[in-house]
């Protein structure tokens, strides 16, 4: 067992009514089907620390929204387990992220895709997740589009983004948006700030450019919101 599998077994805590309750997650991440690009982006992206900071259960439902070829897809049908779900959505050449799902490939057979969220059954999701998508909603379209997320969450469920920090605003040409942006969209929609997180910062990024080679080590923001009501703390 290499140190990277005995480091992808961790206990994930959650705090509620105010006693403290511990779920072991083992996430696998030098499975031997689990493609080398995506093993080697891990050290970067830190898939194990942000499943430990969301605090993701076993058993919960996710939608991973615009996968694409489905990095935290494979991972989140791994956290989740047999008795959780997995929504993957793409809207964008999702042909590969298609494939990938029929054939299986993935840690369990618990994902399930989607071309929308909107074919999402309402108030099922315990997780809505985008990494890098949000700057690509359209100031006039995010109202909606944030709507639709909340329908699908469950009462204090929550809604996660990951995106490239912009210097100001909304940098569609560079693909990217600042982490002041996003909040102020996210809680005028009624969700609630729970937390920000600086876990992917890189303060050597010059926040200008989509620099794809180097998309994985941006400088880039970590927000958890809730949706309304449900216990704090409880997904």
């Amino acid at each position: 067992m290499t140190l990277r599998t005995l480091l992808a077994c961790f206990a994930l805590a959650f705090v509620s009514a105010g006693a403290a309750q511990a779920q072991e997650i083992a996430v696998n991440l030098d499975a031997e089907g689990r493609p080398a690009d995506e093993k080697g982006r891990d050290a970067t992206s830190k898939p194990l620390e942000v499943l430990e900071w969301i605090g993701l259960e076993e058993g919960a439902v996710v939608l991973d929204i615009q996968a694409g070829g489905g990095y935290h897809t494979w991972i989140f049908s791994d956290a989740v387990g047999p008795e959780g779900k997995v929504y993957s959505q793409s809207s964008f050449q999702p042909e590969s992220l298609q494939a990938r799902i029929a054939a299986g490939a993935t840690p369990e057979a618990n994902v399930t895709f989607v071309p929308r969220a909107t074919e999402v059954p309402d108030g099922t999701v315990d997780l809505a997740f985008t990494d890098r998508n949000y700057h690509d909603v359209s100031p006039e379209n995010v109202s909606t589009w944030l709507g639709t997320l909340m329908a699908k969450l469950k009462p204090g469920g929550l809604f996660v983004v990951i995106d490239a920090e912009a210097a100001s605003g909304r940098d569609t040409e560079s693909h990217r948006i600042a982490s002041d942006v996003i909040v102020q969209e996210v809680t005028a929609a009624g969700f609630e700030l729970v937390e920000q997180s600086d876990m992917l910062a890189n303060p050597a990024d010059d926040h200008v450019g989509p620099k794809w080679d180097q998309r994985d080590s941006l400088d880039r923001s970590l927000i958890k919101f809730r949706k309304p009501g449900g216990h704090e703390g409880h997904m």
